[in-house]
């Protein structure tokens, strides 16, 4: 298993697995498919989940509309204490 720590560039993760690939007879990833999972992962994890929105509503750091507003697909504004999604440049 690859640990992975949070410094970690994407040439170096790209080593890793493929050292690791190598040990089990696998082809090695290219560069470019270890970066498009990456990123792929980054997006998942910085997403709210609807567990974080009740988490917020309870220690009221947003308010109880939120939460339907979250689910019928509405993006959540942005709350000062609140778990928020990234701002997008």
């Amino acid at each position: 298993m690859i640990e992975r720590r949070t410094g970690d560039s994407a040439a170096e993760l790209t080593r890793a697995i493929g050292e690791a690939a190598e040990a089990l007879g696998l082809a090695r990833p290219s560069y470019e498919q270890v970066r498009t999972l990456l990123r792929r992962a980054q997006v998942e994890s910085s997403e709210v989940t609807t567990g974080e929105v009740l988490l917020d509503i309870a220690l009221r750091t947003r308010p109880a509309y939120d939460l339907p507003n979250w689910l019928y697909g509405d993006p959540l504004p942005w709350r000062p204490g609140a778990h928020n999604e990234p701002r997008r440049k």
